[in-house]
């Protein structure tokens, strides 16, 4: 502000000093010129054309200032902003930590990962499968690649609602895995329906050697499923799987979205939602989706 002052002064001197000058050559030339009025009107003019310079110095000088300004008051507000995203970020990681740190592998049970939270991991890893494997998808792959990355993303969002960054931290503190074709119920083969038909799930969320803790089974096909399919996604909710949610999911390469085929159990009824789940926004969410059923079934969370 003092520099913006000083340079007002300065400014305002000169313009005396260029004035004086100004009159000092009239007076001259009016000692010269019988016609006064003339002199006169040659000296409003530059008079004038003086004041004109004077006012633009002005404003470019005036609105430079305010500039300057208002870059000061953004950098103080994106400061500030910053700091906000900080502080969010370590209570964020203070509540994953305590809800970690309350589940572990001897306290934790099946009812602690609900379809809910089942639903939000799934929500979380399909919109990372459709922002970083586009063009796997585009490029129409075979559905095995997708699935691979797909899995790896429940991996990643599991870990993420234990606060837990290593997926063999997961197995080792929850004892949970998320493994892909896997076919065996303990030593045996996965059977299902009449126990003559072979089961090998492309993706699940589950306890190796166990049956007490099956949360997610995937089939996952490229376009149509095949009528076994999803008799294995009705029949997969069964003893002795018990699985808490079936999914099966279509990745429609030449569509822009993806076709999802969610099945639960209500008081031992088997449950379907069905959901486009656009590549980009706006797009319908899953969980909200899940909630309308919730509200007509009135299941109780």
């Amino acid at each position: 502000m003092l520099v913006y002052i000083k340079f007002i002064c300065t400014l305002i001197i000169t313009i005396i000093s260029a004035i004086f000058s100004c009159y000092k050559y009239l007076k001259k030339e009016l000692d010269k010129k019988a016609d006064k009025d003339t002199v006169i009107k040659e000296f409003d003019n530059v008079f004038t054309e003086v004041e004109k310079k004077v006012d633009k110095i002005l404003y470019e000088k005036e609105i430079e200032f305010l500039k300057n300004q208002i870059n000061d008051s953004n950098k103080s507000l994106c400061s500030k902003l910053e700091e906000l995203r900080d502080d969010m970020k370590i209570i964020k990681e203070v509540l994953l930590k305590k809800q970690g740190d309350f589940m572990t592998k001897d306290n934790i049970s099946k009812n602690d990962i609900t379809k809910k939270i089942l639903f939000e991991i799934i929500e979380k890893s399909l919109n990372d499968l459709s922002i970083y494997e586009r063009e796997l998808i585009n490029r129409d792959v075979h559905e095995d690649c997708i699935n691979h990355r797909f899995a790896f993303y429940l991996e990643i969002n599991l870990g993420l609602f234990f606060n837990i960054e290593n997926h063999k931290k997961l197995s080792e503190i929850y004892n949970l895995s998320v493994d892909a074709e896997y076919n065996k119920n303990y030593k045996e083969p996965k059977r299902y329906g009449d126990k003559t038909s072979y089961a090998i799930p492309d993706i699940i969320i589950h306890q190796r050697n166990s049956n007490d803790y099956n949360l997610l089974m995937v089939e996952a096909k490229k376009e149509e499923y095949k009528k076994k399919d999803q008799c294995k996604l009705k029949e997969m909710l069964d003893e002795p799987y018990n699985y808490t949610l079936t999914m099966g999911i279509r990745y429609l390469p030449k569509k822009n979205y993806f076709c999802l085929d969610f099945y639960f159990k209500n008081h031992h009824e088997v449950k379907h939602l069905s959901v486009e789940y656009s590549y980009s926004y706006p797009r319908k969410s899953i969980l909200r989706e899940y909630n309308k059923i919730i509200k007509k079934i009135d299941i109780d969370l």
